[in-house]
């Protein structure tokens, strides 16, 4: 689960602990961990799939998540079965689990540890997940800018920054389809939580202001539009502020929302036939907006020396259909499951 900075790269222990115990390491978008080899990062395709038994017991490191389908697919697990092992007192239970709480920091607990190498259902869930990994592959491979090939685009090249996740879709596509490649884990930040998308654009500014560091984000394009006088916090800061524009809230075109389309797109999904390069000229940012993959990643190769804006335009009936057809896909695989 989400992680604060200063745990972040104690993350990376746990896949130690994942081969001792034979257990699969799902590593949640703000963890830290999620593009570390040897962590499913996919689980959330896969367990569109009907066929993967439940756990029957989960160690639950950190916050909350970001996927509500893993947290269903471990609900049935409570009490002493549900153990999680948290730096702070209060209990994390979305689900009514009523959890076994262990007070502790990742480091502290597996210093507390004393383990015989057992087996288990990982390599199972690593098959899956390097399934995943080659459909999401084949899908995106081509150049053309796409909400999840955006995703993966920023985590390949976040090493050198922190990085910061906008709710709504960017979160939820970096959770899914970003690739499990750093040889560390990268420092991530995000506003998961009641503030929903306001107010992102500030937090960047304070993570950079604060943190002396640069950052790349992550953001849609209707949180920038909620906190758009915010840039100006952004000048002088080394911030490369990545917005997919798809002109309104695509996240609703994924929601059983069961109202007339017209209406949905509307009073939900409330396009506004804007981009920001005005924006950007107004706030004294440099303006970029790549044409493909390509030229996104040689924009974010190097860390940002100014603030800059870079707009990724997409278009949502197009992303909700590219979302439908990696499910097909996945829909189409069965696993071969073991414990």
């Amino acid at each position: 689960g989400r992680l604060p900075l200063s745990e972040q790269p104690a993350a990376a222990r746990l896949l130690d602990l994942s081969e001792r115990l034979g257990w699969p390491l799902i590593a949640d978008a703000l963890s830290g961990a999620r593009t570390l080899p040897g962590v499913i990062g996919h689980a959330d395709w896969i367990l569109q799939s009907k066929n993967v038994p439940p756990p029957a017991r989960v160690l639950h490191f950190g916050g909350s998540l970001v996927s509500k389908r893993l947290g269903e697919w471990m609900s049935p697990c409570r009490a002493e079965n549900f153990l999680q092992v948290r730096r702070f007192p209060e209990r994390l239970d979305p689900w009514n689990q009523s959890p076994t709480l262990l007070r502790a920091g990742i480091s502290d607990f597996l210093d507390s540890l004393q383990l015989q190498p057992q087996t288990g259902w990982r390599d199972a869930w690593i098959d899956a997940n390097d399934a995943i990994a080659q459909i999401l592959a084949e899908v995106l491979a081509a150049p053309a800018l796409t909400e999840p090939s955006i995703a993966r685009t920023v985590a390949g090249c976040a090493s050198h920054s922190l990085l910061f996740l906008g709710n709504s879709m960017p979160v939820r596509d970096f959770n899914s389809c970003a690739e499990s490649r750093s040889p560390a884990p990268i420092q991530i930040l995000g506003n998961r939580g009641a503030s929903g998308i306001d107010g992102n654009i500030a937090t960047i500014a304070g993570i950079s202001s604060g943190s002396g560091k640069p950052v790349t984000a992550l953001v849609g394009d209707l949180t920038v539009l909620h906190d758009l006088n915010s840039l100006a916090l952004l000048r002088g800061e080394p911030v490369s502020l990545v917005v997919v524009n798809n002109d309104g809230g695509g996240i609703f075109r994924f929601l059983p929302l069961g109202i007339d389309p017209v209406d949905r797109e509307r009073f939900w999904e409330t396009p506004h036939g804007m981009d920001f390069n005005h924006a950007a000229a107004q706030f004294g940012l440099e303006y970029h907006r790549p044409a493909g993959v390509p030229e996104l990643a040689e924009l974010l190769s190097q860390p940002p020396l100014r603030a800059r804006l870079i707009e990724c335009r997409t278009d949502r009936a197009a992303n909700h259909a590219l979302h439908l057809e990696i499910s097909r896909r996945v829909a189409s695989r069965e696993w071969k499951w073991n414990r």
